[in-house]
């Protein structure tokens, strides 16, 4: 654990140090960005038997060893992600190397995404890391998520051929980057009555099935989402039918809602996105 907390204070330290403007501080801001490239690529790429789903992911790597069976486990995970592992296994059968060349990928568009995105990429590091440490290993997810992010840049600086080509390519990778699709019809100011009537509606359909039955409905998409969704459904019965949204939770939520709602028109002109991120937070 005490690995986890070292990184998050030397993230911490670069993310001051980028808010620093002195002739100094401003030559090496662009190396201290090599150095969170290299220090997380490294950590999570020379991790071992940590996160999750760490042994189907290794399986699949260990399987696919030629034309054939790459073709054999095609529907067993998404095509994106057995061409990566393929790709990898052609030239060695290390699993170490294989998920260096995973984390360069991911971090690598999540720092272009980030750049475009906030003029504090190095705090916005550091926030994801510790954010997603609970997701450490769910290696599809994350790399459609940095391939997500990518294209919601391009979407937010008006490029929305390569916003679409993004998504799409996420979708090679996981098949819930569709959600990022909704970006495009966010990619505007709502007004605040509108909000506030979407987040009384979002806690009204919290007390029903209705999640549920939407979430069911995304297995008529194809048999693979179909067999995806039986699962998470089958694993997560037990867990639906006895969770709520605690009043703790609803508070912290109508809290930050509150909050960006009232400081919107003092953050959108220095942010360009943040009305895109900001609507996209209460569809969530």
């Amino acid at each position: 654990m005490l690995t986890y907390f070292l990184i998050i204070i030397v993230l911490f330290f670069l993310s001051i140090v980028e808010n620093i403007s002195t002739d100094v501080f401003n030559e090496y801001k662009k190396k201290f960005f090599y150095v969170s490239f290299l220090l997380l690529v490294l950590f999570i790429g020379l991790r071992w038997e940590t996160g999750t789903d760490w042994e189907p992911y290794v399986f699949v790597f260990e399987e696919i060893n030629s034309i054939s069976s790459f073709f054999e486990y095609w529907g067993f995970m998404e095509f994106g992600y057995l061409l990566i592992n393929f790709i990898v296994r052609m030239f060695t059968d290390n699993y170490t190397l294989f998920l260096l060349f995973h984390a360069v990928l991911m971090f690598y568009f999540l720092i272009k995404a980030f750049k475009s995105l906030t003029n504090y990429t190095q705090l916005t590091l550091m926030l994801f890391f510790a954010i997603t440490l609970g997701n450490m290993g769910s290696n599809r997810q994350l790399l459609a998520l940095s391939l997500g992010l990518y294209g919601l840049s391009f979407l937010i600086n008006g490029n929305k051929r390569m916003y679409f080509v993004l998504i799409g390519t996420s979708l090679f990778f996981h098949l819930t980057s569709i959600l990022f699709g909704v970006y495009y019809f966010l990619n505007r100011r709502i007004k605040s009555t509108t909000l506030f009537i979407c987040v009384g509606t979002a806690y009204v359909l919290g007390k029903t099935n209705l999640p549920y039955f939407i979430f069911s409905s995304f297995g008529n998409l194809n048999f693979y989402a179909s067999q995806k969704t039986d699962i998470y459904l089958d694993s997560a019965a037990e867990t639906l039918a006895f969770s709520d949204l605690s009043t703790l939770g609803l508070l912290k939520r109508l809290l930050i809602f509150s909050t960006f709602l009232v400081l919107r028109n003092r953050i959108s002109p220095k942010f360009k996105g943040f009305d895109t991120v900001f609507n996209g937070y209460i569809l969530s």
